[in-house]
């Protein structure tokens, strides 16, 4: 047994041996190495590998990433592994599947079936509604974004599979509560911006004008009255930049003033307007908005 000195310099030495093996090219060592550490017995390892993995995930070659997430799983479904640990995993999880920007979110043909994708979905969606711990929570809430798209696009947006996303935009819902901390609300916003970034990455899969993508906009304008001003900008930029695609971002009030405009030109199509009144009737979060939204355009 090391004690708190020897495992300092433990992880220690594992950062630069991992830093100097990512930079050497030499991928199978690499990927020896990262197997050996990521099951060590201590912990300040385990997240070292981890941190180290997040900091050079560009060095990350294909085989690498596999390995990882493989391992980052087994460290999310261990109920005894520490909070802190699994916070982290799932951290890097989320880099690592946004990175690769693949529809193989298993990165593995055996674990490739809908039974295993619908399980990680659940062991995710189960964690926020029952963990404890609020890195954890936010965590899941971000990681469980491309899950949701990609489990979109495996359905081709069949309406009758609503059942996965109807549970995550309520639980984006949930979070970005007045009442919620910061961290809860950030968690809220960036779990929208991750998916709708997906979705306009691949227009060819044509999300426009569909409940998911009009349900996920509301949401993210909800941003636009938030208390703290970081996250009203960090809604303000994203929805003038990416969505009104202007060549530069405008202050939260004057995207509240083009909001309706840009959402009749972006749902202007009958099956979009359709859309649009479904939303509107189902969503008591825009009415809320809309309130809100005629006092702002009175300014």
């Amino acid at each position: 047994e090391l004690n708190g000195a020897k495992q300092l310099s433990l992880s220690i030495s594992c950062d630069i041996l991992l830093i100097h093996y990512l930079h050497s090219g030499d991928g199978g060592t690499t990927i020896d190495f990262i197997e050996f550490a990521i099951n060590s017995d201590y912990f300040e390892v385990v997240l070292k590998i981890i941190e180290i993995c997040n900091l050079k995930i560009e060095y990350l070659s294909n085989d690498i990433v596999k390995l990882l997430i493989e391992y980052l799983w087994k460290i999310i479904l261990n109920e005894s592994e520490w909070s802190f640990t699994k916070s982290r995993s799932l951290d890097l999880l989320k880099n690592l599947l946004l990175m690769n920007n693949s529809l193989d979110i298993s990165q593995n043909e055996e674990d490739s079936d809908d039974d295993d994708f619908t399980k990680k979905i659940n062991v995710l969606t189960q964690l926020i509604e029952e963990s404890d711990n609020e890195d954890i929570k936010c965590n899941c809430l971000e990681t469980l974004s491309p899950f949701i798209y990609y489990y979109l696009v495996k359905l081709e947006l069949d309406d009758n599979k609503f059942g996965f996303f109807k549970k995550w935009i309520k639980n984006v819902e949930r979070f970005n509560n007045d009442d919620n901390s910061f961290n809860f609300r950030k968690a809220s916003i960036k779990s929208l911006i991750l998916i709708l970034n997906l979705m306009i990455e691949n227009k060819e899969l044509k999300f426009e004008s569909s409940e998911y993508y009009g349900s996920c906009i509301f949401q993210l304008f909800s941003f636009l009255f938030d208390d703290d001003e970081e996250l009203r900008n960090m809604s303000s930029v994203f929805i003038s930049k990416k969505l009104m695609n202007l060549k530069f971002s405008v202050l939260p009030i004057s995207v509240i003033k083009n909001f309706n405009q840009f959402i009749e030109d972006e749902f202007a199509s009958e099956e979009g307007f359709k859309v649009l009144l479904k939303l509107m009737k189902s969503y008591n979060l825009f009415n809320e908005v809309n309130k809100n939204y005629e006092n702002f355009s009175k300014l």
